[in-house]
């Protein structure tokens, strides 16, 4: 302990030789260039923030739905990004908007994020597309919330990320791309930005319960992909909290005990993912109307026995578990909605888990973007009342 301290003495002398040597004016350069982004710094690895405590931390959180996932169908009109980023129907995201959700007690967003229509033949991310992921990231952490952002309609009934092995390398090779600059862009991010790996992945019949045993293996393989690329990237990348999801977030038996936690050189820094959106008369909209707008009794217990399960099965695993995705399609009825938001809130704080509200600006809007209000503003009190 004693020859340690002496080292550390000496190790901060020598640093103060250097400072003093600079001067005053490079000095006060270099404190103005790390200020400049209070979302990068360094931070010591036995300091880094565990997983579980990170979902702690959040509580509950929201998804920026249909936004910067937009796959399609761009408005030539507009720039590129631009064009894209309101393809389905949202405005531009404003710092304003993330404030409110911040406001409203959420403290975490998850930013879906698709990349492939975004690549050149070689793989290269446009700059300008990243930049944007970069801002919003950046309005965010501005708030003091938690970020994710994942690799999202790349997978999916349209998308080119397969859980298949079916022309495997190339695909993955393509997904490595991917995290490989994804990584590089914001290596010296803190704790409070996190990555997912992939969303929804299917296999190449679009199953979306049972891969088989190929594509539960494949999706098993990108996952570890995933993990390996970012923690060989360096910087806070190293340390920094993981998300991956079982195949197509799905929550079947076979789903479940198919799915493989990735190996890692840490402990505490992996996080488990699925999505749940039941019972389906309540959280859908059948086509012959309404239809259900408010949780049963039964209801309640059926998603007891549903989250008890999941937990069961994280713990059984040895990681957290977050719910990437849930929500209720707007069918007019308010009082069902904050009922149906109360179910859910108070479910997962029983069983200490973090849920994020899919919010589309659709079928499952929650926060009116353009006007910058909550269409059904029980809810997000409803959410955040037992946090």
């Amino acid at each position: 302990m004693k020859r340690t301290s002496k080292i550390i003495a000496s190790v901060a002398l020598a640093l103060a030789v250097v400072v003093i040597g600079l001067g005053t004016a490079v000095l006060t350069n270099f404190l103005m260039v790390r200020a400049s982004n209070p979302n990068r710094y360094e931070k010591a690895d036995e300091e880094w923030e565990s997983a579980s405590a990170a979902l702690e931390n959040i509580g509950m959180g929201w998804n920026l739905g249909n936004t910067l996932d937009c796959l399609n169908g761009a408005d030539p009109s507009l720039p590129p990004v631009e064009g894209y980023e309101t393809a389905w129907g949202n405005p531009v995201t404003t710092p304003e908007m993330i404030a409110m959700v911040a406001d409203a007690g959420f403290g975490g967003v998850r930013v879906p994020v698709t990349w492939g229509t975004h690549m050149d033949e070689q793989g290269k991310i446009d700059p300008a597309w990243m930049d944007r992921v970069e801002e919003i990231v950046g309005y965010v952490l501005d708030e003091g919330m938690y970020c994710i952002i994942n690799v999202h309609h790349d997978t999916g009934a349209d998308g080119w990320l397969r859980a298949s092995y079916s022309g495997f390398d190339a695909m993955s090779a393509r997904f490595v791309g991917i995290w490989e600059q994804v990584c590089e862009r914001f290596s010296d991010y803190g704790e409070k930005l996190m990555f997912e790996g992939y969303n929804e992945i299917l296999n190449e019949e679009n199953n979306w319960s049972d891969a088989g045993e190929e594509g539960f293996a494949a999706a098993n393989e990108l996952n570890q992909l995933f993990v390996d690329t970012v923690r060989q990237s360096g910087g806070n990348n190293v340390r920094r909290n993981l998300i991956v999801n079982t195949y197509a977030a799905a929550i079947s038996d076979a789903a479940l005990y198919s799915f493989a936690i990735p190996k890692d050189r840490w402990s505490n820094h992996l996080i488990m993912e699925i999505h749940t959106y039941s019972p389906s008369a309540l959280v859908s909209t059948p086509e012959d109307g309404v239809g259900q707008t408010r949780p049963t009794q039964a209801d309640r217990a059926a998603k007891r026995r549903e989250i008890f399960r999941l937990a069961t099965r994280s713990a059984f695993l040895g990681v957290p578990l977050v719910i990437g995705e849930f929500g209720n399609m707007w069918k007019g009825d308010e009082q069902g909605s904050v009922e149906y938001a109360e179910m859910m809130a108070q479910t997962l704080a029983d069983f200490n888990i973090t849920g994020f509200v899919w919010d589309d600006g659709g079928w499952f809007e929650i926060l009116d973007r353009r006007n910058l209000k909550w269409l059904r503003p029980g809810v997000p009190e409803a959410l955040n009342a037992y946090r």
